[in-house]
């Protein structure tokens, strides 16, 4: 693995925590929304569910990345 292929993957798990942990406010906000901590109420609040769409939508880039970059590098003739 190249250097730059670790400090994207790097980058990318960083940012994959730190919009883990704005969805953790989105979830209080729809907490206070619904009156409930309850996962299959939450889950039917739009702005909860807009956000929990957005993580997802970095989770598959994470994932994707993961399991793709370490190919292109070696096809690339990429050196640690």
């Amino acid at each position: 693995m190249s250097k730059a292929h670790k400090h994207a993957l790097t980058q990318l798990r960083q940012a994959e925590q730190a919009v883990g942990e704005w969805i953790d406010v989105i979830r209080e906000t729809a907490e206070a929304r619904t009156g409930s901590t309850a996962p299959e109420v939450l889950i039917t609040d739009a702005l909860y569910g807009q956000a929990l769409e957005l993580f997802d939508a970095l989770w598959d880039a994470v994932q994707a990345f993961s399991a793709q970059a370490w190919l292109i590098d070696r096809q690339a003739g990429v050196r640690p």
